[in-house]
């Protein structure tokens, strides 16, 4: 599970230019819960104006068509990446589930991991594709 994920990004082979702004696109996904219209909407616009930025890099360094599919490429290694967080969250819940999580016999998640998952505050819905909000 774990080399499978990293195989995507290595396929794609990113540029740094590219990596940059998915991670733009990443922090400013608008799907937090607690906050106001008027925040979503601003991180909405920041989502929009980096996917655009995106768009318009790979357009210029690529051609119009082939730019739009390089698009379409690194918009997949975002939902690749939500969907081996899911795979992730539930190989943890079998884990706690079905084994022991004594310190002194088979520690197999770290407590933080577990307090993580029990807190379940992800960053992202992370329900196989299917963002909180349609932001991409």
């Amino acid at each position: 599970m774990f080399t499978k994920s990293v195989a995507h990004f290595k396929r794609v082979s990113l540029t740094n230019v590219e990596f940059a702004l998915l991670i733009a696109i990443i922090l400013s996904k608008s799907g937090g819960e607690n906050l106001s219209p008027e925040g979503k909407d601003l991180l909405y616009d920041e989502s929009a104006k980096y996917t655009n930025i995106l768009l318009r890099y790979n357009q210029r360094r690529l051609g119009l068509i082939e730019g739009a599919q390089r698009l379409a490429e690194c918009i997949s290694l975002i939902n690749r990446s939500i969907e081996n967080a899911y795979a992730g969250r539930l190989m943890l819940s079998h884990q706690i589930k079905h084994y022991s999580m004594d310190p002194k016999t088979s520690m197999i998640v770290p407590p933080e991991i577990i307090s993580c998952h029990r807190n379940q505050t992800p960053a992202f819905d992370l329900h196989p594709g299917r963002l909180r909000s349609s932001t991409y």
